[in-house]
């Protein structure tokens, strides 16, 4: 398959995507409902013969739909995790919600990357019959070499720094660790959401002592650069999370996982075999997680071996494009049929 983007927001893919053959058509929304690029999309898939369109937000999947309605394309719908708890803005998760969920309806099918939202799509009222669950894939790493940490532990942990991530109880785990005694530092990769909450974590880790132990290293392009010189990684989220691709490409690089048990996590992370799963909002829990990895109650080496293995056999790329591909063909046959 052949894949195109019609861009509805204005942002950094163009420049940062690495695969330059597929064509970006710029269709900016001037704000949350503007229709005008329905228009424009129109005439793109109409122009060029697309088989298929591919919605990937509340936003996307309100202008595919009524694409698909003027044009008879038959509409796919990603599911990435659940809308109606994707932040702490209550009234924009509700608003995303409601068009989320109108706009569905129309899809021919609807992929989710977990179990957990599968019941989530169904729970709204979605047929059983057209939704199918894609785990998330990323890239196999060829060869990953790197012994056992001795003494001094390197955690590193990804993420766009928001409430829902959780990030401040990595912080009193990170001081609870201390206190007991272990020499654990935290590699933090990646941007925060406002001004305001950059202050508050770097605050927190000021009031706990932590300014030394923790890195604070910004958005980066080349992440598999620092998950290599890491021993663990650690999402401590608190919710929202379908299937995230950062665990997965910790995977890949032979890192055991600390994760929470919300939503799709758990799916991906077996307890005492790929990580450790701890308890949503608990420094407690997480530290203690982190504490039976690095006290020797679980053999990192093993656990190594067992992520490796899993992210090649389960969540790889190839596997993300074969089903993806599957679902194309699907509705390719029945729009051949109508």
């Amino acid at each position: 398959y052949d894949v195109d983007f019609a861009c509805l927001k204005q942002g950094r893919f163009e420049a940062a995507r690495t695969t330059k053959r597929a064509k970006i058509y710029a269709c900016h929304m001037n704000s949350r409902f503007d229709f005008r690029p329905v228009g424009t999309v129109v005439d793109l898939v109409e122009q060029v013969g697309y088989d298929v369109i591919h919605a990937h937000t509340p936003r996307s999947v309100m202008i595919g739909s009524l694409v698909a309605a003027r044009t008879s394309v038959p509409l796919v719908y990603h599911v990435h995790s659940p809308t109606s708890c994707d932040s702490t803005r209550t009234v924009m998760n509700h608003i995303n919600a409601v068009t989320e969920r109108l706009s569905m309806t129309t899809a021919g099918r609807i992929i989710t990357v977990s179990d957990s939202l599968r019941q989530h799509v169904e729970h709204l009222g979605i047929a059983p019959q057209l939704i199918k669950v894609i785990p998330n894939g990323v890239p196999t790493v060829k060869s990953v070499q790197r012994s056992a940490p001795v003494g001094h532990w390197t955690l590193a942990t990804v993420a766009l720094f928001r409430p829902r991530k959780g990030t401040e109880v990595l912080l009193k785990a990170l001081e609870m660790l201390r206190d007991d005694g272990m020499d654990v530092r935290l590699r933090a990769i990646g941007t925060f959401e406002t001004n305001d909450y950059e202050e508050y974590l770097k605050g927190l880790t000021h009031q706990y002592g932590l300014g030394d132990r923790v890195e604070w290293l910004g958005f980066r392009s080349d992440v598999n650069q620092f998950l290599a010189q890491s021993d663990l990684f650690v999402l401590p989220s608190l919710f929202g999370e379908g299937m995230p691709m950062v665990v997965l490409e910790a995977m890949a690089m032979g890192l055991p996982v600390i994760g929470t048990n919300v939503e799709g996590v758990p799916e991906v992370i077996r307890d005492g075999v790929d990580g450790r799963i701890a308890e949503p909002g608990d420094p407690e829990s997480l530290a203690k997680a982190i504490a039976s990895i690095v006290l020797g109650q679980y053999n990192w080496g093993k656990m190594q071996a067992e992520v490796l293995q899993r992210q090649r056999d389960a969540f790889s790329d190839v596997s993300m494009a074969r089903g993806l591909a599957s679902v194309y063909d699907e509705m390719v046959a029945v729009r051949a049929d109508s």
